[in-house]
């Protein structure tokens, strides 16, 4: 009588999705597409894989630094704490008494990113100008 491992053979969903992706894979022609064809289309693909990679937040930095250049000389407190209300701060973002004030945010207090700041600095209300300080 013959022994089988049962833990090597593929499970009953893996077979199915086997099944699908040879059928798809049968179904779409690409088993006819000549080769040259084919190392195109996966060329194609992979400078579209890179190229997008620009546009992926790896890490919290990132959209960190795309909110923080959205602020502009001249808008108000409110608007900072719209567009920057969801970063850490030390100050009370909700306190304007003190007008003339430097709100720095930070995006993370991750050992590797809690040095990237955000300095906000306001005059009068408004803001005068904004600095990034990285790490």
């Amino acid at each position: 009588m013959l022994s089988r491992d049962y833990r090597r053979l593929p499970s009953f969903r893996s077979q199915r999705l086997l099944a699908r992706l040879y059928s798809s894979w049968w179904c779409s022609g690409l088993h006819e597409v000549d080769r040259h064809d084919f190392e195109d289309n996966v060329l194609a693909i992979y400078v579209l894989l890179i190229l997008s990679a620009r546009f992926v937040d790896w890490n919290s930095r990132k959209p960190f630094l795309r909110d923080l250049l959205q602020l502009k000389e001249g808008m108000t407190g409110q608007q900072v704490r719209d567009i920057m209300g969801r970063y850490q701060t030390q100050q009370d973002p909700t306190d304007v008494s003190q007008a003339n004030d430097t709100i720095c945010y930070v995006h993370s207090h991750k050992p590797e990113f809690n040095a990237d700041w955000g300095q906000v600095r306001l005059h009068d209300g408004k803001v005068a100008g904004v600095e990034f300080l990285p790490d």
